[in-house]
Order: C-alpha cells, then sequence, then structure tokens
C-alpha cells in the first residue's frame, strides 16, 4: 500500500517525490523540478504510482540485472513476485485477504505471463516453491531454479524427481516492465474504465 502523507512528517511517498504538509493540506514536490501537485486527484495519485513501482523496484531491478547478471536472478525475481500480487489489488480495486494471497497472485501471473501457458499446478508451485519460499524462507524452494539460455520468462523441466519451474531472470523482468507500461497508458487515456476506477478506489497517500 502506498505511503501516507502525515501533518507532522515529510516523507518520500515515491522516489525523488516528497511529500508533506502546507497550509493548504498536502502535497507532493517532485525534487528534480520543484513542481508541487495535489495528491487528492487521480491525475496526480497515478503519477506519484508510476514513479513508485519504476523508482523503487523497477529500475533498481534492471541495474542490479545489467551489473551483476545472474547473481542478480533471485532479486529480480523477488521485486517482480511482489509486483504481481500487488498491481492486482489496485486492477480489481480491493485488497488481497487473509487466505487471498495466492489467488491474486496467480490470477496477476496468468495475465502477464499468459504465452508461457503454464498449467495451474505449475503457477501453484511458482506461488508455494517461489514467492512464500522468497518471502518466508528468503530463498526459492526446490523446484524453482533459473536459467540464463531459455528464451521465455519461464518454462517447466523434469528433472526426473520433481517437476522444475525454472525462470529467466531478465525475460521475466520485460514481462513485469511491459505490463506496467500498459497499465499505466490505460490509466492515463482511458478517461472511464473500470480498471480506473478500481485504481481510484485503492490508491490515496493522505
Amino acid at each position: 500500500m502506498p505511503k501516507k502523507i502525515t501533518p507532522d512528517l515529510s516523507l518520500y511517498v515515491a522516489h525523488g517525490m516528497l511529500g508533506r504538509y502546507d497550509e493548504n493540506g498536502p502535497i507532493v514536490i517532485i525534487e528534480e523540478t520543484g513542481e508541487e501537485i495535489v495528491p487528492y486527484c487521480i491525475e496526480s495519485r497515478i503519477r506519484i504510482y508510476q514513479r513508485q513501482v519504476e523508482g523503487w523496484f523497477l529500475c533498481p531491478a534492471r541495474k542490479l540485472l545489467e551489473e551483476m547478471q545472474d547473481q542478480a536472478s533471485f532479486a529480480v525475481l523477488g521485486i517482480c513476485f511482489a509486483y504481481l500480487e500487488g498491481v492486482q489489488q489496485y486492477r480489481e480495486g480491493r485488497p488481497s485477504e487473509r487466505g487471498e494471497s495466492k489467488e491474486f497472485f496467480s490470477r496477476s501471473f496468468a495475465r502477464v505471463f499468459d504465452s508461457c501457458q503454464l498449467s495451474s499446478r505449475h503457477i501453484d508451485t511458482l506461488y508455494s516453491d517461489g514467492r512464500c519460499g522468497l518471502f518466508h524462507d528468503g530463498m526459492t524452494r526446490s523446484q524453482v531454479i533459473y536459467d540464463l539460455e531459455q528464451r521465455q520468462p519461464f518454462a517447466t523441466r523434469e528433472n526426473g524427481l520433481q517437476d522444475l519451474v525454472i525462470f529467466h531472470p531478465g525475460l521475466l523482468l520485460k514481462g513485469v516492465e511491459d505490463d506496467f507500461l500498459r497499465y499505466i497508458q490505460q490509466l492515463k487515456t482511458v478517461p472511464t474504465s473500470t480498471e480506473r476506477d478500481n485504481f481510484d478506489t485503492m490508491f490515496t497517500v493522505t
């Protein structure tokens, strides 16, 4: 969920966007230009959300991948999996309640990576061994590994003992970047839509 601007504290609501209160209420200052925006209108909130995701997550993930290559694979996977579950809440206009995390993750994954044609069983493996492994154990469990040679973001392979789900970190990140760009463009260019209404319901920094 987004950072909340409070009357007694200046804080960053996104990379390079400082939120604070003045005599008229909450404002957000874009540091590189000095522009001030009022975070009540949806257009301003879309700008803040875009800067949050790009500045704090996707751009650092891209830089990690460029500088550290395969060493960054699991860090990139963790960032991308956090994105999948988070963006689905804005798309649906409601938070994932207790026990719904898996469903939100699965719907988001199926949308973003439909071309990989993973079965629901393999998506479940990505959730349990990938997402839960990273977030609860600090590492993916045994069935999720990476391969820089494969030509799609996700693929499956049988190793004689179990089904493996294999990811390519660069193609995975590209898929997430493309999905986010499409979502932001839709929010900005379609003035009346369910997706825009859902985002408006969910995202606020005040």
